[in-house]
């Protein structure tokens, strides 16, 4: 009896500590909020062993605030679940589009997106943390792709694409001038504009500002653009955001809903201890599109040994 007690008053305190955090994550523009936020889906994995283990012991009070934690936690994940506003019309075009940071600084292992590429057939790839040895590289396996930039700036993004760039522009952002590309892709005679971004990573709260400005100024930029619009990068952000929120007032939408919360980081095998996978938690690498645009599929991964997944997403116009 003295050891139920116990684990009833452990599993109780990790409940509620839980629930705090849940609701924590409603809280805008605070970077702690913003970081429970990030993290639904472990706080869900981490109810449901906590939930089971109270329902056996019938530790009634306990298990229902338990069930109130992971309702709480898991509406904006089962969200992401609903299918998207069906669009009219037959599609004309399709793009395959695959997005994926490269964790240079860790991976050397160039030949795995290579092979990923030749199995998926992307019409269009897009890369951050990306520097000179990788982008060499990438040029051999991707010689289909006859147009290309690379951009050194910052942490480096790279724009590989089987159609032509007719506009290509970068410009900056905060004392840390992150760059972020624009380009205009001519796909069989239809325009389509293109944002490459990788903002700040949220460290602090400082730099929890200086992302969710650069958001923001994307969001202006994008609503200004008039062909169908793609953003694609890592955003340093998991889907229930607050900070997401100006790209969806401009007109995108997650490609991910429709199909689930599609987790793309930590997914780097062997940074804890050799040989350990680490599951992805966080859905931080996205593509977002406007209306225009039907998600056809999307798929994170599989792992290639950077700390992200790659994402693959086919889109019909």
């Amino acid at each position: 009896m003295q050891l139920r007690h116990t684990l009833t008053i452990c599993l109780l305190i990790l409940t509620i500590a839980s629930l705090a955090i849940s609701l924590a994550a409603y809280i805008p523009g605070l970077w702690l909020c913003d970081l429970a936020s990030q993290l639904r889906l472990a706080w869900l994995w981490a109810l449901l062993p906590i939930s089971t283990i109270l329902g056996i012991i019938k530790a009634k009070k306990s298990f229902a605030i338990s069930l109130l934690a992971m309702l709480i936690d898991g509406l904006p994940v089962a969200q992401l679940y609903l299918p998207a506003l069906p669009i009219a019309g037959a599609p004309s075009r399709v793009l395959t589009l695959l997005n994926y940071n490269t964790e240079f600084q860790h991976n050397i292992r160039h030949d795995l997106l290579g092979r990923l590429i030749a199995d998926r057939k992307p019409d269009v790839v897009a890369m951050v943390e990306i520097n000179d040895d990788w982008f060499r590289s990438a040029l051999h396996f991707l010689q289909e792709f006859k147009y290309h930039n690379f951009e050194p700036a910052g942490a480096g993004m790279a724009f590989f694409s089987k159609y032509p760039i007719t506009a290509y522009q970068v410009r900056s952002f905060g004392r840390s001038h992150h760059p972020r590309i624009f380009i205009t892709l001519d796909v069989d005679g239809q325009a389509v504009d293109m944002v490459l971004a990788h903002p700040t990573t949220p460290r602090s709260q400082e730099c929890f500002d200086e992302r969710n400005a650069e958001i923001l100024e994307m969001a202006k930029e994008i609503a200004s653009l008039k062909n169908p619009r793609i953003l694609v990068g890592d955003l340093n952000c998991g889907p229930w955001s607050h900070a997401l929120n100006p790209l969806r007032d401009a007109g995108l939408r997650d490609s991910q809903q429709g199909f689930g919360p599609q987790a793309s980081w930590p997914a780097r095998t062997g940074r804890v201890m050799p040989g350990m996978p680490i599951p992805p938690l966080i859905p931080i690498d996205h593509v977002f599109v406007d209306g225009r645009f039907r998600v056809k599929s999307r798929v994170a991964g599989p792992a290639i040994n950077s700390d992200h997944l790659p994402v693959t997403v086919v889109l019909e116009l």
